[in-house]
């Protein structure tokens, strides 16, 4: 079993926290719940300084740090994928693919093939696809679409997982999907439906 150090630094309020969470097999066993505002980390050479304001709320943060129980032995799944995947709603691969498994070795091509804008329309910006995590057995991108002719939805996004495969390849081992819903107070990414 891996074992890591992790140590960031949190503003709650005016004091300054610093905070250490010792990762044992990919389950955080400890963070400050209290720390408020600006968070700030290095996850395996990876910065996640700057996280205020950014695509993941705080609490979303904090969730990936905190760990899950069941999220490790029995289903084979990191504290990262577990706290991700709950905040999105699941795609089952069968109703996206006749045949699995899904193996590339363009994991941005499928994605974009899959969801992408190739021709916006009025009021729709182009289709942004980022890595999000690249991980010892697994990638993660993220596909934004930005505008909608719903007026209560704001845009979509999507979450795709690949486990590395023989080869250079990537295994598509999960798809999740969010809304941006306008009319929540305040906007937010949710993976419910928007009123």
């Amino acid at each position: 079993m891996k074992s890591r150090l992790y140590l960031w630094s949190a503003m709650a309020g005016s004091r300054s926290l610093t905070i250490a969470a010792l990762m044992l097999g990919g389950i955080a066993c400890g963070y400050s719940p209290e720390a408020n505002g600006h968070i700030a980390a290095s996850v395996d050479n990876h910065s996640l300084d700057g996280l205020e304001g950014g695509n993941l709320s705080k609490e979303q943060h904090l969730a990936l740090w905190s760990g899950y129980s069941e999220a490790t032995e029995a289903d084979g799944l990191t504290t990262e994928q577990v706290s991700a995947r709950r905040q999105y709603e699941e795609i089952s691969l069968e109703s996206l693919f006749s045949a699995l498994p899904v193996i590339v070795k363009n994991d941005e091509s499928l994605a974009f093939e899959m969801f992408g804008r190739s021709q916006p329309q009025e009021g729709e910006q182009e289709t942004v696809i980022e890595t999000v995590g690249t991980y010892e057995n697994y990638r993660v991108l993220q596909l934004t679409n930005l505008g909608a002719a719903d007026d209560s939805i704001g845009g979509q996004r999507y979450r795709f997982e690949f486990e590395y495969f023989d080869n250079d390849q990537l295994n598509l081992v999960w798809v999740g999907q969010q809304r941006y819903c306008r009319h929540t107070t305040p906007p937010q990414w949710t993976h419910e439906r928007c009123p």
